[in-house]
């Protein structure tokens, strides 16, 4: 009878010290490197970063409901920095973010739709998607980052 008191009160106390409100740690928490930036119309490549004409780096963090993005590029001689962040939203692959702060203003307040696929360490970001998650092929672009270690 001891046994089975002490066994009920130990599956009790197990039961109530798991939070069901806690978060579970996301595919997409974490530090991710951008490994190139491509724009496309109707499939062709219409713009790239990262490569010949484009040289520099970009971090993008996602951490529960905030993302943070920070990098710097050379074209030619020009130096660019590029930061934002904001809060987004993620069910499955549908992604929302709502932009809080952006290099260039008129981005500030925006919530741009996108679709994310994760594989392993390589994290694909293709946008801008319409209200049924459908990319517009006329006019899309696709982000390829790769998980920091």
């Amino acid at each position: 009878m001891k046994i089975t008191l002490i066994a009920c009160l130990m599956i009790s106390i197990i039961f109530l010290s798991c939070n069901p409100n806690e978060k579970q740690h996301r595919k997409i928490d974490g530090a991710w490197s951008l490994v190139y930036y491509r724009s496309y119309a109707k499939d062709t490549v219409i713009g790239r970063y990262i490569g010949k004409d484009v040289i520099g780096s970009q971090v993008k963090m996602w951490s529960d409901e905030h993302f943070v993005f920070v990098g710097r590029f050379k074209v030619g001689s020009k130096e660019i920095d590029n930061y934002g962040g904001g809060t987004y939203t993620l069910d499955g692959s549908a992604y929302t973010e709502t932009i809080l702060y952006h290099t260039n203003k008129q981005w500030i307040g925006t919530q741009p739709k996108m679709l994310i696929e994760i594989k392993h360490d390589t994290l694909m970001q293709t946008w801008p998607v319409n209200d049924m998650w459908q990319v517009d092929k006329s006019n899309y672009t696709i982000e390829k980052y790769v998980r920091l270690k």
